[in-house]
């Protein structure tokens, strides 16, 4: 699967890829050169670290490709569908538990 991932700061990124690279192809977008990356994927990731980004995601969602939106402080919920295809991510766990997480999201996206 080709997964775009949006990550500002890089950490999770290198987490994910670290882990799921197996079986998954991770692209990483950089806005200063949003017309070099491929348009073309099959699920994005999107880690938000402020409200600013929320442009940039604005951008890069399509409501066809299943989205991981990656969010901390936020209360505790069970990891589900938000809104149609995008699914939650919280960055307020321990790495092992977010591994976990990702894990479970993409198992369900394989399914869909």
């Amino acid at each position: 699967m080709k997964i775009l991932i949006y990550d500002s700061q890089f950490a999770y990124y290198e987490l994910i890829k670290s882990n799921f690279s197996e079986k998954n192809d991770f692209i990483l977008y950089n806005p200063e050169n949003s017309e070099l990356f491929d348009k073309e994927y099959d699920m994005l990731m999107f880690f938000l670290y402020d409200e600013l980004e929320l442009l940039s995601f604005m951008k890069l969602y399509k409501d066809s490709v299943p989205v991981l939106l990656g969010l901390s402080q936020m209360n505790k919920v069970n990891d589900s569908k938000l809104e149609g295809n995008i699914y939650y991510l919280h960055l307020d766990k321990l790495k092992n538990e977010i591994i976990n997480d990702v894990q479970n999201i993409l198992d369900k996206v394989y399914v869909s």
